[in-house]
């Protein structure tokens, strides 16, 4: 969930070796994609990934912990379940696909722009039926939390891919600024730290 606050790119994982030897976890923007070597970042953007995670984690108590929230995923619980109705369209709008492709490649009933119009607009509607889908079974999972329990014990007693799933569904993404160049600047301390929280921006989806 980590992008480059400065060009925009995703930020990758790797260990930084320390002054005292050790080494340590960062996450940074490389100037060229790590998978397929062509330019990508702009390799001018790192930092430790320990307080970074803390920093997220703190933020999301409090999130879970917000009445705002609590109230929202509440009336969501208690609104009728769309998935069945939504699944039966996407079922219908596949099986329209199935017939599109059958009328122009096999019986030839559909011309080629007819063909690519009515594709298009299908193709469309399966998207924002998916969209639909995932965003209410997205709310669906917050939604089975007691968000008036002990948040942070939940969140220490789940799996780590219960915890992921819980980021994806609350954040968009975390945007990592650079430090900036003003003279006389001094990394502030971020508990044991050296770490300037304000240059971390989370953006939420919920």
């Amino acid at each position: 969930m980590l992008y480059c606050g400065s060009c925009g790119a995703r930020m990758y994982h790797k260990s930084k070796q320390q002054r005292d030897g050790s080494y340590k976890p960062q996450a940074w923007c490389p100037g060229k994609n790590v998978d397929t070597g062509m330019p990508s970042g702009c390799g001018k953007v790192s930092r430790m990934t320990a307080p970074i995670i803390d920093l997220v984690t703190e933020a999301v108590m409090c999130r879970l912990d917000s009445p705002q929230l609590a109230q929202a995923l509440e009336q969501q619980k208690s609104a009728n379940n769309p998935t069945r109705e939504l699944g039966q369209q996407l079922r219908i709008l596949e099986a329209r696909m199935s017939e599109l492709n059958h009328d122009y490649y096999v019986t030839k009933l559909l011309s080629r722009d007819e063909f690519e119009t009515l594709r298009e607009s299908t193709k469309a509607e399966i998207t924002d039926t998916e969209k639909q889908i995932h965003e209410f079974t997205s709310t669906a999972l917050l939604g089975g939390m007691d968000i008036g329990r002990d948040v942070r014990t939940k969140w220490d007693s789940e799996s780590i891919e219960w915890r992921r799933d819980v980021l994806g569904h609350l954040i968009e993404r975390v945007c990592v600024h650079p430090r900036g160049s003003t003279e006389g600047y001094k990394v502030p301390t971020y508990k044991q730290w050296k770490f300037d929280v304000k240059l971390i921006e989370i953006k939420w989806k919920v």
